[in-house]
């Protein structure tokens, strides 16, 4: 029995490496891809080069990039939450819009380009939101942007690559401005200029992470990665006039298991049943 057992668990550890992701439908990428596609400016692989229960990695090519773009699919707590309570504001006719309390869960997938290497100093790096569901109603407003943006841009530096990820963090207080982290985002989200308001941002490269070869930082895939918050931004303000939090969460992962894995368990469930009865027989 212990034989058997052994086989089925070979076969479901040999099958996993073997059932690539596919891109499917190219609308499921982001739009500015499809374009890239249709001028016959880029190409993406039909296949992953890398799984990781609902992470997939899909090589890209543009002109001189070479890179991946990563498909990862949200799951809870992903959300977007929105508090605010205005008490001045309460006077006022704008009453109703003075005081939210809304968190509305995330899903859908989100795109993250990434290159194969980066020189000295690092790169950009893009995160496409725009198939995330439902739409963003664009509370968090980015400089630049008068909606939601579909995409985000970043600057990882070598810090940034070293450490798998960055984060970058402005507070307002009584004396002045105070900034952290490595994290640069082309599109900074929008601080007030009042006592009391913040905003923080982090980016996770969840399942890759950067190894220097004396030359470039190069991109490996991380099978071991249990992070699962891959991005993450918010704006407060806790002041003389009231009190706001607006959140948005990404976290990505597992995935239904596909009909083989199933069957693999099930196997496996049904063979260890046979061995507790042959044991308790003998």
């Amino acid at each position: 029995m212990l034989k058997k057992l052994s086989i089925v668990a070979g076969f479901c550890w040999l099958h996993a490496p073997l059932q690539a992701a596919t891109l499917g439908d190219l609308q499921s990428l982001p739009s500015a891809i499809q374009d890239c596609l249709d001028e016959a400016d880029c190409s993406v692989a039909d296949q992953s080069d890398f799984d990781l229960a609902g992470i997939a990695a899909f090589r890209y090519q543009a002109g001189t990039f070479d890179g991946y773009l990563l498909r990862y699919s949200l799951i809870a707590p992903s959300a977007a939450v929105d508090i605010s309570d205005y008490p001045v504001l309460n006077l006022q006719e704008a009453a109703a819009q003075a005081q939210i309390n809304e968190s509305t869960a995330l899903a859908g997938t989100v795109w993250l380009k990434l290159a194969s290497r980066y020189g000295a100093g690092g790169g950009n790096a893009a995160l496409y939101l725009e198939h995330v569901t439902p739409a963003d109603k664009s509370v968090l407003m980015h400089l630049g942007d008068t909606t939601y943006p579909d995409v985000l841009n970043f600057q990882l530096n070598d810090q940034a690559l070293a450490a798998g990820g960055a984060y970058q963090s402005v507070a307002l207080n009584s004396e002045g401005s105070v900034e952290a982290g490595d994290l640069v985002a082309d599109e900074p989200l929008l601080v007030c200029i009042s006592e009391g308001c913040g905003t923080y941002q982090a980016l996770h490269l969840v399942g890759v992470n950067y190894a220097w070869d004396g030359a470039n930082w190069v991109l490996q895939f991380a099978a071991d990665d249990m992070q699962r918050e891959l991005y993450v931004e918010n704006t407060t303000y806790n002041g003389q006039y009231g009190y706001s939090y607006h959140n948005r969460d990404y976290y990505v992962g597992s995935v239904p298991l596909p009909a083989a894995g199933g069957l693999c368990l099930v196997g496996l469930a049904w063979l260890g049943g046979l061995a507790r009865r042959g044991a308790a027989a003998a």
